[in-house]
């Protein structure tokens, strides 16, 4: 209920939406604190809590305390340590971060690194890594971050290993495509050690969209999905 109405609330109630904010990072932070160990109804109330906030932060269209960014960010990396995994709900929260806070997310690229690596090694999990992926691209486009440029060639092998995965869903392979490219867009000529691979990778897609049976409506727009993204990232 509570999720439901803070993305259908009117504009003229921001500012008690942004009192409930701080409710709900508290809220989230008790979820862990001192507790060894989680149960499911705990991770359950964590998912809740961030889709809450992530919610919030699309919603507010005035400035926020930069204050706000760093509680938050902290309290998703505690909540992926005290889980002992990562979980799609905190990185759709952080890519709510990243379109608010733009540029001043890039502080918080090193700590998040091990955590966006973890995640796109999670071969059983193609949300996860669609998640990833996504916030890869975030991070890239809105953050436009320095770390990423520093540290580009821990994941690049990850997201391309992911293009070959056969077990994994299109759409994670579609967030993967969409990555590279834009990895690439921020890292330019740095990227080049990676680029024959990469466009070995993207000249196999294309192949797919070429012969298709258009009586597989699912398989019709995956390719008409996977065009767009090939389009883009060769772009």
């Amino acid at each position: 209920a509570l999720y439901s109405l803070f993305e259908n609330a009117p504009p003229n109630v921001e500012d008690l939406i942004l009192k409930s904010l701080e409710i709900f990072y508290e809220k989230l932070k008790e979820t862990y604190d001192g507790k060894q160990g989680l149960e499911d109804k705990d991770k359950e109330f964590q998912s809740f809590l961030c889709l809450c906030l992530q919610t919030i932060l699309n919603r507010i269209s005035s400035h926020m305390d930069e204050v706000i960014a760093d509680k938050i960010v902290e309290q998703i990396i505690d909540c992926f340590k005290s889980r002992e995994e990562v979980f799609e709900e905190g990185f759709l929260l952080l890519s709510a971060l990243c379109s608010k806070f733009e540029t001043y997310m890039d502080k918080h690229v090193p700590a998040l690194g091990p955590f966006i690596i973890h995640a796109l090694s999670q071969e059983d999990s193609s949300e996860t890594i669609k998640n990833a992926c996504g916030l890869i691209s975030d991070l890239c486009t809105m953050v436009e971050s320095q770390s990423i440029i520093e540290g580009f060639e821990e994941y690049v092998p990850h997201l391309l290993k992911i293009l070959t995965n056969r077990s994994l869903q299109r759409d994670a392979k579609l967030g993967a495509v969409t990555a590279i490219g834009d990895t690439y867009l921020i890292t330019k000529d740095k990227f080049l050690p990676f680029l024959d691979d990469a466009l070995k990778y993207f000249s196999s897609a294309a192949e797919q969209c070429v012969d298709i049976n258009i009586a597989d409506y699912d398989l019709v727009e995956y390719i008409r999905r996977l065009q767009g993204a090939l389009i883009e990232s060769y772009t």
